[in-house]
């Protein structure tokens, strides 16, 4: 029994399928997918399509800084050992190409979320993108060759698909290939689960209802799998739990997130006994409709420059998501704007945007602006030329050079170059709700534990249902590799 067919849900029920298994996924919703199908779909992996990424001074001085941490554990030290060895040999080769590992990815993860976390559950998840990610290639995914930096990704290990717009690749992958398989995976949609069967202590099954009133009693040879995502959609859960914004996420607060996203996974393992963790660390993402609070009307990467209403930059776009979040919520209206380049706006041929969205809409919407020279850009909305033309002046001086930004920014990656000449794109934009960091207690294992910390036997959970992996920030790209991988550790460990 999977609870939820998101990303996390359709990980653990190929996976279990293929090992045999026969599989019952409910999903509330009319159809599968979740926040994974509505995402940008971005996956980080080290040591993975990086080899035209050239290593810069402030990339050396950022894995530096890392190096010269005192250790706060025994996993801590581990991976400080394990990154050293790697860099001397790293330094020792003369190599001029991106440096990266699963310890860089662990140890960058774990202080992006203040140390936060649960180590031991980060290291477990970027020591499996690897395979993860070939476990995807061996069913149907096409990755880009080149990986880029995302907003919040902190490192260029961010990978997406080649034959899929945004998120929606991973799911169309997973029921493809139980479709063509012919898996035994029943998936029941418009179904909640409203209650979860216990039997000599152990989660045995499902009571679920389907929006048509009919009602089922699923019970579950091997468990229960739960992975319904997490609760930014509930006003009341994200206010009574918040502890970064001031409990002002309400009703006005725009979110990423599906309607569907109310943390019902939370509630029912909870009344099951399971411990919830770090439950007060929602994020923000950075960069958002300022209405709807949607991704998917942008142009250009949302980790290109950002300008306020006076045409000047404020903050190091590379950095975490919380601080930047924070840094535009401060400009005037709690807006800003992303200037990006036309050329590199990873526009298709059919006009249409990284979501699938058409270009054309997007610049109708008024929500976007399109000129061929940024004095005219800035004249269409509302921005001080002036100083733009100088704010991009001296941001293409630094992408030359590669030293030097006034932000501190430690890179310039091709896609967020503006020298190049017109046209370009100004995105009007805001912070909204995105994803809750907190949720179910879990071991590497994805087994779900109780508040004393022991395993509740048949309760396993993956993806952002589950706390204690993210800390008080979660790095962009990380949220797509946490969902399927965990979802794969979970249904591989209840196969076991």
């Amino acid at each position: 029994m999977i609870v939820g067919a998101g990303g996390a849900g359709l990980s653990a029920a190929v996976t279990a399928a293929m090992a045999g298994k026969k599989v019952v996924l409910l999903e509330k919703n009319g159809f599968a997918g979740g926040n994974t199908s509505v995402s940008g779909g971005c996956f980080n992996v080290a040591n993975v399509n990086q080899d035209n990424i050239k290593m810069t001074e402030g990339q050396k001085k950022i894995v530096e800084g890392i190096l010269a941490e005192k250790p706060l554990n025994p996993l801590h030290q581990e991976l400080i050992n394990k990154l050293k060895k790697q860099w001397n040999e790293y330094t020792a080769s003369g190599s001029n190409k991106l440096f990266d590992s699963p310890e860089l990815h662990a140890l960058q993860t774990w202080k992006s979320g203040d140390r936060k976390a649960n180590l031991e559950l980060v290291y477990t998840l970027t020591q499996n993108v690897k395979s993860m990610m070939k476990e995807l290639e061996g069913i149907g995914f096409e990755w880009r060759p080149n990986a880029n930096q995302f907003v919040g990704a902190l490192w260029p290990r961010s990978n997406r698909a080649a034959n899929f717009k945004s998120g929606v690749g991973y799911v169309d992958t997973f029921l493809q290939y139980i479709k063509d398989k012919n898996l035994p995976v029943q998936i029941l949609l418009s179904t909640k689960a409203n209650d979860l069967i216990i039997k000599d202590s152990r989660v045995a099954g499902v009571m679920a209802q389907a929006k048509n009133g009919t009602k089922y009693v699923l019970n579950a040879a091997d468990g229960v799998i739960l992975t319904t995502g997490g609760f930014g959609a509930n006003v009341k859960m994200r206010n009574e739990y918040d502890e970064l914004w001031g409990k002002k996420l309400g009703e006005t607060t725009p979110t990423t997130n599906l309607p569907s996203a109310t943390g019902d996974g939370i509630s029912l393992a909870k009344k099951a006994g399971a411990g919830l963790t770090q439950m007060g660390w929602i994020q923000l993402f950075p960069a958002g409709d300022p209405t709807t609070g949607a991704t998917s009307f942008k142009l250009g990467e949302n980790s290109c420059i950002y300008v306020n209403k006076n045409g000047k930059r404020y903050v190091n776009e590379s950095e975490r998501r919380d601080v930047l979040a924070k840094a535009n919520l401060a400009q005037e209206g709690g807006v800003f704007y992303v200037i990006s380049s036309a050329k590199r706006a990873l526009v298709d041929k059919d006009g249409r945007n990284a979501y699938g969205v058409k270009v054309a809409d997007i610049l109708k919407s008024g929500k976007s602006y399109k000129a061929d020279t940024l004095e005219e850009l800035a004249q269409k909305a509302g921005i001080n030329g002036k100083n733009l033309v100088e704010t991009v002046k001296r941001w293409n001086e630094f992408c030359k050079k590669g030293t030097g930004d006034e932000m501190g920014r430690p890179t310039c990656m091709d896609d967020h170059r503006l020298d190049e000449g017109g046209p370009y794109y100004a995105t009007l934009m805001t912070p909204s709700v995105h994803h809750t960091m907190g949720g179910v207690t879990i071991n590497k294992k994805a087994q779900v534990l109780n508040e004393a910390g022991n395993v509740i036997p048949g309760l396993y959970a993956a993806g952002e249902v589950t706390g204690g992996i993210h800390g008080t920030n979660r790095v962009g790209c990380n949220a797509v590799p946490d969902a399927l991988v965990f979802g794969r550790i979970a249904a591989l460990n209840f196969v076991k």
